[in-house]
């Protein structure tokens, strides 16, 4: 009878040690806005002018199967909208080249309705990739062109010139997260990305002033 109470108390000091473990990692995922693989993220653009603005193109490399980027065809003056994306880490993407690990990223272009100087046609995108330490960080970019092969996921794009100065990226870093494709999202992971990509989910926008 002994042994058997003693078994009993111990186990139930396994079972309250396990609950307490699992309370503490509940707690810190869910009270955590840092950049993980397979999450959702958001960045806003916000149309600082009196016109309106398009977007006119976007691209996107390992999105989540089933779910799309909620891209607006327009956004209103002095208005701003929220982009939502689910970046995917799976094994089953591109004709089963996969995702895992690999950059992923959205990206798009605008134009100012009604403006009369000559307007960036160019990419502006999020980039979220595994950096040094296998941590996920996110950063900006621009880029004149990007191509995602449909079918292995393999990307290529070039810089061209950066935007002008009334596209704004803005982030919670003192808005020192934007740079070109080449180091954003192409060069290798010790490059000098590394200074503009941050961990945060928070404080990613694009802003659209107007161009004259």
């Amino acid at each position: 009878m002994k042994i058997q109470v003693a078994c009993s108390s111990k186990l139930e000091q396994l079972g309250r040690l396990r609950a307490r473990i699992f309370i503490a990692a509940s707690v810190s995922l869910v009270g955590s806005t840092a950049a993980y693989a397979e999450g959702s993220h958001q960045f806003d653009i916000i149309n600082n002018t009196d016109k309106t603005v398009e977007i006119t193109k976007t691209i996107s490399r390992c999105i989540e199967s089933g779910t799309s980027v909620n891209w607006p065809q327009t956004i209103g003056p002095r208005q701003t909208y929220t982009v939502r994306w689910d970046d995917s880490n799976s094994i089953y993407d591109y004709d089963g080249y996969g995702c895992v690990n690999k950059d992923k990223f959205v990206a798009f272009s605008v134009y100012v309705h009604g403006a009369s100087n000559q307007q960036y046609s160019g990419y502006l995108g999020i980039t979220h990739r595994r950096l040094s330490g296998g941590d996920w960080y996110n950063g900006q970019f621009y880029a004149d062109s990007i191509s995602v092969n449909n079918e292995n996921g393999g990307i290529s794009g070039s810089d061209g010139s950066s935007p002008p100065n009334y596209i704004q990226a803005l982030c919670s870093h003192e808005n020192n997260c934007f740079g070109p494709w080449s180091e954003m999202e192409w060069d290798d992971k010790d490059s000098y990305n590394w200074q503009r990509s941050y961990k945060t989910e928070d404080g990613w926008a694009f802003q659209i002033n107007d161009p004259g």
